[in-house]
């Protein structure tokens, strides 16, 4: 393929480096080799997405860096796909599809943290598989593995943003009667909010504890 002939013709070791047949300074065409670099990249996970019966049309993964909101992107658009179908799976398994994709947010420039932002809103948005070993229906797991993952996410406002998200698209089901499933997300919710409040009210004291020290230094310097 171009890509690979790309590769090679541009590698110090090529017939047609100046260091092999003399025929033409390939290595110095920096663009075609960074072009054909790229070109085998997307080839190789247009492989893994056929693999996993991802739809995908290959003339819109261009170039896609200069967006404001890279996780919007067409290419960003292939990891919840990706996870709900190797889930599907019998042997999906969480964090091999959660390698796998962090793998491919990363070969795209994507922001490391979108395929765990997915995987989260995957595991807590309704299932409508009936199969109750599935991960998404094992209600006793599920809490305590969403908790590992948003553990993931250093963020805070990211975590409560992915989660609202969630929370958001749950309720605007006309159906939405898995009221444990909710639960479980409301606890999730209201955990990463009282944290962001334990940690303002810790700063705000710490603040007011610096002031009053202050204080007591001015005012024991004045009595000297």
């Amino acid at each position: 393929t171009l890509a690979t002939i790309g590769k090679i013709s541009g590698s110090k070791d090529s017939i047609m480096s100046p260091t092999g047949a003399q025929l033409g300074s390939w290595t110095r065409q920096i663009k075609f080799v960074s072009q054909c670099v790229c070109l085998a990249t997307k080839a190789s996970w247009w492989n893994v997405l056929e693999e996993n019966n991802v739809n995908f049309n290959p003339q819109k993964f261009d170039d896609e860096t200069r967006m404001d909101q890279l996780e919007d992107s067409y290419t960003a658009s292939m990891i919840p796909a990706l996870i709900s179908n190797m889930m599907s799976r019998k042997d999906g398994e969480i964090y091999c599809v959660l390698s796998l994709t962090v793998k491919f947010a990363d070969a795209f420039s994507l922001p490391t943290d979108l395929p765990t932002c997915c995987f989260i809103d995957y595991l807590l948005s309704a299932s409508q598989s009936h199969d109750s070993q599935h991960v998404r229906n094992k209600m006793s797991c599920l809490d305590d593995t969403v908790r590992a993952l948003l553990r993931r996410l250093e963020c805070s406002s990211k975590r409560i943003n992915t989660l609202r998200k969630c929370l958001i698209q749950f309720e605007d089901q006309e159906n939405c009667v898995d009221y444990e499933r909710l639960s479980v997300i409301y606890a999730l919710y209201q955990t990463e909010l009282s944290l962001i409040l334990s940690k303002d009210s810790i700063k705000k004291n710490g603040s007011r504890s610096e002031e009053h020290t202050s204080e007591l230094q001015s005012r024991q310097y004045l009595v000297c």
